[in-house]
C-alpha cells in the first residue's frame, strides 16, 4: 500500500495562497504536484468552505497593498530591522510576497547613492588617524579599542551599506560597524551644509538610519577627541552590558595602558 502524501509547510503555506487566489482544488494540486484528494482533505482540515470558484479573489499581498494599517505596521517593523522572513510569519505570508510589497513601498527612495565626501584614499588617512588615536592613547578609550579588537571588522572607508534584502542604498565615508556609528569626513561646517544638500529624502534618510541601527552619526570637524569620547561612552555600556549577561566575562587588562 502506498504511503499517503505527506505535506511540507511550504505546500501548506502555497495552497492557502492559491486559495486565495481563486483557484480550484484541480489547479491547486497541478501547482503542487500531488493529486486533488490531498488538497481537498487538508483544506477541510483547515476549515476550508469549499468556495465556489468564480472572479479571481484579491491574493493577501493585494489586500495588504490596499489596507493602509497594515502597510504601516508592515513599514514600521521593517524600519525597526525586523526581517523579510519575521515579516512573513508575522502576516501569513510568503517571503517573496513580503519582499515583494516592501520593494513596492519604495521605503528608502530618493536616499543619494553616494553620501561621501573625500575619496576612499582621503577617508582611509582618517581611519588611521582614528586608529592611531585610540591605540596610542594611554588608556583613554579602553572600551573603545576592546570593541574594535573584538570585533574583526574595526574602521571601514567609502562603505557601501545595504537594506536587510540586501538592495544597496547609499556609500558612507567611515563605517565602525561594532559600534553602530558613521562617521562622515568633513572639515567645516560649510561642507557639512554642502553634505546636507545632497542627502535627499530627510524622511526616507532618518528612516534608514534606524533601520540599520544606526546608534551615532559624527562629522570629522566635531572634532576627533570629541567623537572617540562619544564612542567611549557607547563602547563601554556595550561592555557593561556584556559583563552583566556572561559573569565568566573579564575586561582585558593589556587595553587599559
Amino acid at each position: 500500500m502506498r504511503s499517503p502524501r505527506i505535506l511540507t509547510d511550504v505546500e501548506k503555506e502555497s495552497i492557502i495562497r492559491f486559495r486565495n487566489e481563486g483557484k480550484n482544488k484541480k489547479e491547486i494540486a497541478k501547482e503542487i504536484g500531488c493529486g486533488t484528494q490531498v488538497i481537498i482533505k487538508y483544506l477541510a482540515e483547515v476549515g476550508d468552505m469549499n468556495k465556489k470558484v468564480g472572479r479571481k479573489k484579491m491574493s493577501v499581498a493585494q489586500k495588504i497593498r490596499k489596507d493602509k494599517r497594515i502597510q504601516s505596521k508592515i513599514v514600521e517593523r521593517y524600519g525597526w530591522g525586523h526581517t523579510a522572513e519575521k515579516l512573513a510569519s508575522r502576516f501569513g505570508l510568503d517571503v517573496c510576497e513580503v519582499k515583494d510589497i516592501i520593494k513596492g513601498f519604495h521605503l528608502f527612495e530618493g536616499i543619494n547613492k553616494d553620501l561621501t565626501c573625500k575619496s576612499p584614499s582621503e577617508n582611509a588617512t582618517f581611519s588611521n588617524i582614528l586608529t592611531e588615536r585610540i591605540i596610542h592613547s594611554n588608556g583613554k578609550y579602553p572600551y573603545l579599542k576592546y570593541r574594535l579588537s573584538k570585533s574583526g571588522t574595526g574602521i571601514l572607508c567609502n562603505q557601501i551599506m545595504k537594506e536587510l534584502n540586501g538592495n544597496e542604498i547609499t556609500m558612507f565615508d567611515i563605517v565602525i560597524p561594532c559600534m553602530k556609528t558613521i562617521i562622515i569626513n568633513t572639515e567645516t561646517e560649510e561642507n557639512k551644509r554642502n553634505w546636507d544638500m545632497k542627502k535627499g529624502n530627510d524622511a526616507a534618510f532618518v528612516r534608514f538610519l534606524s533601520h540599520i541601527e544606526c546608534c551615532d552619526f559624527f562629522f570629522a570637524h566635531q572634532g576627533i577627541e570629541s567623537i572617540l569620547s562619544s564612542m567611549e561612552e557607547r563602547a563601554k555600556s556595550y561592555v557593561e552590558a556584556e559583563f552583566k549577561f556572561d559573569h565568566r566575562f573579564v575586561f582585558p587588562d593589556n587595553l587599559l595602558g
